[in-house]
């Protein structure tokens, strides 16, 4: 399938002529993210027990910056603090290396690296998103430096490791 942004593909597969349940129709889309595919899938729409939905990100996507997502989300949400606040409060730190390490967190690279939904009648219900903050320069004396960290926050019976 070419790749194609915020489009979506719909399908009805009849399984075996007949009856109304030998008929699925599923939905999955083909999502473009700065350059990057995500692909978000669903079940069987037309079966009796509910709504099928599996989402899973196939390749880790870079989202870009902390600071850049401070900017996005004053833009689109209203947030109150703003880049030049935070900025503002790093430039009063007296300590240059506290003030270094927080500089870093600002431009540190944000990627998800997992995302995974999954909701279907009959079973467990889990969710799981898992990212990386990739420091540069690296937080910490020059003996031991912090290049990045990870996190993955699981809801149901899903597990892993960032």
């Amino acid at each position: 399938m070419s790749q194609m942004p915020l489009s979506a593909v719909a399908s009805a597969n009849a399984l075996t002529a007949g009856s109304p349940s030998s008929t699925q129709l599923s939905v999955s889309a083909a999502l473009d993210f700065n350059g990057q595919p995500v692909n978000i899938a669903t079940g069987n729409l037309l079966g009796g027990t509910g709504i099928t939905l599996i989402f899973s990100l196939t390749n880790p996507v870079a989202v870009g910056d902390l600071a850049d997502f401070i900017q996005w989300a004053a833009g689109q949400f209203g947030v109150t603090v703003t880049l030049a606040d935070i900025t503002g409060v790093v430039d009063k730190i007296p300590l240059q290396f506290l003030k270094d390490a927080l500089e870093s967190v600002l431009t540190a690279q944000l990627t998800i690296t997992i995302l995974n939904v999954s909701i279907q009648p009959g079973a467990a219900t889990y969710a799981q998103v898992a990212a990386n903050l990739a420091f540069d320069p690296p937080i910490g004396p020059t003996w031991l430096n912090l290049t990045q960290v990870g996190f993955m926050l699981t809801q149901g019976q899903a597990s892993g490791s960032p």
